[in-house]
């Protein structure tokens, strides 16, 4: 007569598997990379021009700041150094239809904290990026495209348009709550709060 046998699962001991779930969480966090911080805002000029605030934590390097936009007409081919392509963040054709850097200035030697600097000008410390291709000054906004300002900083970018700004009241700027990833608009007061909270 065959021999039935019922199987029981077998369970790990309650610290054992305590232990593993802890472990598998470490692990998940462990991978995850942290997320974009709300140290950089976007605010008018008196010439109308976007201003580009930016605060940085005790120890951070920002290294860069700069604008993306829609591609202006080129004034020279691309450099031979380039390999005869064009300039690394353009998409699309040489022609038209891009979206990439059309403004960066870097960082030499500043090592303040916190920083307003407008679009197209080069602050003491830093030294004005040419962008293989483009204008030697920086092109002309449009007032109908959208722009996007970004940081060398672990920061969240800032979507805008000039008639975005043009809605700012003085001491208003555009930037972000928290981890939020949508735009929105905020008093200076606001965004330093929500700036120097990331740190």
């Amino acid at each position: 007569m065959p021999i039935s046998a019922t199987l029981v699962p077998m369970q790990a001991p309650r610290p054992i598997a305590a232990a593993l779930l802890a472990a598998v969480a470490a692990g998940t966090l462990a991978g995850c990379s942290p997320p974009d911080e709300p140290q950089l805002a976007v605010g008018r000029g008196p010439s109308g021009l976007p201003v580009l605030h930016l605060r940085a934590c005790k120890g951070q390097v920002v290294w860069s700041v700069g604008l993306r936009g829609p591609e202006p007409p080129r004034s020279a081919a691309p450099l031979p150094s380039s390999g005869g392509s064009w300039p690394a963040g353009w998409v699309g054709s040489p022609t038209g239809g891009a979206h990439g850097s059309i403004w960066k200035i870097e960082n030499r030697t500043d090592t303040a904290r916190a920083w307003a600097i407008e679009y197209g000008t080069t602050p003491p410390g830093w030294a004005a990026v040419q962008l293989d291709g483009l204008p030697a000054t920086p092109p002309k906004l449009s007032p109908t495209a959208r722009y996007i300002a970004g940081a060398g900083l672990r920061v969240t970018d800032v979507e805008f348009t000039l008639a975005d700004l043009e809605g700012l009241k003085d001491g208003e700027v555009r930037g972000h709550k928290g981890h939020e990833t949508a735009e929105r608009t905020l008093t200076l007061r606001q965004y330093r709060k929500e700036a120097d909270n990331a740190c």
